[in-house]
């Protein structure tokens, strides 16, 4: 779904500056094509594949992402179009805190893509 990623930066850039928390969007094969932090554009997301793979939100806790490489502290869910995940949201944070954006911002940005899919 290429579509995701042209429209994955403004969507981050959007979102992240109402809910004050950094988030990022990678595709489905864990890349990370849109963030907070345009340093991690283009990198690998190992635990963006577990989303993707569980169809699930996850939170990742300060302790935990320690041992894991490129993965920040927060929630990630999976992006789905038609039951099946086309990317990932990550919401970076205390888990705590930004659990309750997560299903928010992953309804708007599924939303997004539905109305971006209608105008194709």
């Amino acid at each position: 779904m290429s579509f995701l990623k042209e429209i994955s930066q403004l969507i981050v850039e959007n979102t992240s500056n109402i809910i004050e928390y950094p988030i990022s969007i990678s595709d489905n094969k864990g890349i990370i094509i849109g963030s907070s932090d345009t340093s991690r554009l283009g990198s690998f997301h190992q635990a963006s594949l577990e989303i993707v793979e569980r169809k699930t939100t996850i939170a990742y806790e300060i302790n935990e992402v320690k041992k894991l490489n490129n993965v920040l502290p927060g929630v990630a869910a999976p992006i789905m179009i038609n039951h099946e995940p086309i990317g990932v949201l990550g919401i970076v944070g205390e888990p705590a805190e930004v659990r309750k954006y997560a299903q928010l911002v992953k309804s708007h940005v599924e939303l997004m893509c539905h109305e971006y899919l209608k105008k194709k």
